[in-house]
C-alpha cells in the first residue's frame, strides 16, 4: 500500500512555504536544529520533525550551555536531551566557557557568547555531518531587531534585519511566523518548553522594546506591526543585496592584495562615487581583518577625509592593530607597524614577578610595611601602586584594556570607563593596547602607570600593603 504523508497543520504549512520560498532545504539535507529549550526552538524542532517526510531530511539537535547560568542552564540541557530522546533525534550537547573567552578575547559578553556559540555549531555540524543549521528566530524577533536598530541608528544593512538564510547554510524556518502563533500551536498540542527567565528584565533594551514599545505600536498605531516591519526589512534586504553585489564587483576589480595589505587607488574610489565610498571601505576592511567589529562612522569619516583632501601621507587608526594610510594616491589598509602582540597572563596566586614579554615590561609584587606616607595612600608614583593586602585576592590577571572596561579612579566620585581615561590623558588609540591592566578577582586594581582603583586603596592603620612596581615604558 502507498505511504501517505501526515496532514499538516496550518502553521506547519506556513513554515513549509517559508522553507520553499527561500530555498532553505534540499531533499537529502541533514539539518542541525539549535535548540535552547525555549518556546521558539522547541516549536521549530517539533515542526521540522513533523516535516521530515515532506522535506526528505535527516534531523539532529545542538544545545550549548554557555557556562554562565549554572543550575538553570543544566536543567535546560537535561530538558533538551530528554526531548530529543523522546523524539528519537540525536543530540549534541556541550558546556563551553563563554566568560573565559570574553576575558581572553577582549570582547563584550554578548560578542563572546556569539563567537563561542557559532564555534560550537560548527563543531556540531562537523560531528553530525549536517549541511544546514536551523535557528529559531521568528517574526517578532525580526520586528524587534528592526526597531532596536532604528532607535540606535543603523545602516541599510542593519535595518534589513535578520536574514532568512545566511552564508549558504544558516536557515531560519520560523522567520515569518509570529510569536503568539507559535505559542498557541504549542499550547494546542500540550507541548512543554522552558520559559524565558529573562523576559521580565525590563532593563535590557530588547525586552523594553518587546514589552513596552511593541504593545504600544500594536494597540495604538498598527495591529499588524510585526508583519509590516517584516515586509519592510525584506524590501530593504533586497536593496542591500543589490548594493552588496555591486560593491563585491568593485572590490574584485579595484582592490590589490599583496603582503597582507589591501590597497585601492583614490581615483578608483572617486570613480565609484561618493555614495559608495563608505560601503566599499567597509568591504575592504572586512576583507582585511575578517569583520567590521568596533568600526564606527567616525572611522569611516576619517578615512573619507583621506580620500577627499590630498596632502602628505596620513594615517587613520582602526579598531585593534589595523590602520589606513594614504600613500602616493592610494589608500593602503594594513596592520599597524607598531601594533603590540596581544597578551594575557593569569596566576592563581600573587607572583613575585611577572614579565609582559610582548611589551618589554615587568611587574614586581612584594608585601611591604606601611609608613605614614602620603605617597603610599595617594599612589603618587605612577610607576608604583600600593594595593590593600586584604583586597589583593586572586586570580591575578594582566591584560590590555577591553571595550567596556570600567574602574573606580582613586579619589574619584565614582566609576569611569577606561576609554574616557585614555581620551582625557590624550593617549592615542595605537598606544592604548600597550597599557597593561592589573586585575584581582576580575576587578581592575591598577591601570598600570596611569591610575589606581579606589576599591583597592590602602587605608591608614593597615600594617602592610602589596606594592606593585613597573618598569618605565614609552607611554608614561
Amino acid at each position: 500500500m502507498p505511504k501517505f504523508k501526515r496532514v499538516l497543520s496550518p502553521l506547519e504549512q506556513r513554515v513549509l512555504r517559508t522553507i520553499k520560498k527561500y530555498g532553505m532545504i534540499s531533499p537529502g539535507d541533514h539539518v542541525l536544529a539549535a535548540v535552547s529549550g525555549g518556546a521558539d526552538s522547541v516549536a521549530m524542532l517539533h515542526i521540522l520533525h513533523g516535516l521530515r517526510e515532506h522535506l526528505g531530511i535527516q534531523l539532529s539537535v545542538a544545545h550549548m550551555d554557555h557556562g554562565i547560568r549554572g543550575e538553570a542552564a543544566r536543567r535546560e540541557a537535561a530538558f533538551v536531551q530528554d526531548l530529543c530522546a523522546r523524539l528519537g533525534i540525536g543530540c549534541v550537547a556541550e558546556t563551553r566557557d563563554v566568560p573565559e573567552h570574553k576575558i581572553a578575547s577582549g570582547l563584550s559578553l554578548q560578542e563572546a557568547a556569539r563567537d563561542v556559540r557559532y564555534g560550537f555549531f560548527s563543531d556540531a555540524m562537523a560531528a553530525t555531518g549536517a549541511a544546514k543549521l536551523a535557528l529559531a528566530h521568528q517574526a517578532d524577533d525580526q520586528a524587534e531587531t528592526v526597531l532596536m536598530r532604528l532607535v540606535r541608528g543603523a545602516s541599510l544593512k542593519g535595518l534589513a534585519g535578520i536574514p532568512a538564510c545566511r552564508d549558504g547554510y544558516i536557515i531560519r524556518p520560523l522567520i515569518e511566523i509570529e510569536r503568539r502563533a507559535i505559542e498557541a500551536w504549542l499550547h494546542e498540542r500540550d507541548i512543554s518548553f522552558v520559559p524565558d527567565t529573562s523576559a521580565g528584565e525590563q532593563h535590557y533594551q530588547r525586552n523594553k522594546i518587546r514589552h513596552q514599545l511593541m504593545p504600544l505600536l500594536r494597540d495604538s498605531y498598527n495591529p499588524g506591526i510585526v508583519a509590516t516591519l517584516g515586509r519592510t526589512a525584506a524590501l530593504l534586504r533586497r536593496d542591500e543585496q543589490a548594493l552588496d553585489a555591486l560593491v563585491e564587483d568593485l572590490a574584485a576589480s579595484r582592490v590589490e592584495i599583496k603582503n597582507n595589505e589591501h590597497a585601492i587607488a583614490v581615483t578608483a574610489l572617486q570613480e565609484a562615487g561618493a555614495d559608495l565610498y563608505g560601503r566599499l571601505v567597509r568591504r575592504i576592511i572586512a576583507g582585511l581583518k575578517g569583520d567590521t567589529r568596533e568600526l564606527t562612522e567616525k572611522h569611516i569619516e576619517a578615512i573619507l577625509r583621506l580620500i577627499e583632501k590630498p596632502g602628505p601621507a596620513r594615517v587613520v587608526q582602526l579598531p585593534g592593530p589595523w590602520c589606513v594610510r594614504r600613500q602616493y594616491g592610494r589608500l593602503i589598509f594594513a596592520r599597524s607597524a607598531d601594533a603590540p602582540a596581544p597578551f594575557y597572563y593569569e596566576a592563581g596566586e600573587t607572583p613575585q614577578s611577572l614579565d609582559i614579554v610582548e611589551l618589554g615590561l615587568s611587574l614586581r609584587f612584594e608585601t611591604v610595611p606601611i609608613a605614614d606616607s602620603t605617597a603610599v595612600f595617594n599612589n603618587a608614583d605612577k610607576l608604583v601602586a600600593y594595593i590593600a593586602s586584604d583586597r589583593a585576592l586572586g586570580p591575578v590577571t594582566v591584560r590590555p584594556w577591553q571595550p567596556g572596561d570600567v574602574f573606580y579612579p582613586l579619589g574619584g566620585p565614582g566609576s569611569r570607563k577606561l576609554k574616557d581615561l585614555f581620551s582625557d590623558l590624550k593617549i592615542p588609540p595605537p598606544e592604548r593596547r600597550r597599557v597593561p591592566v592589573l586585575l584581582f578577582g576580575g576587578r581592575i586594581a591598577w591601570v598600570c602607570g596611569l591610575r589606581s582603583d579606589e576599591r583597592f586603596k590602602v587605608l591608614r592603620g593597615q600594617p602592610s600593603a602589596l606594592r606593585v612596581t613597573m618598569k618605565a615604558a614609552s607611554y608614561i
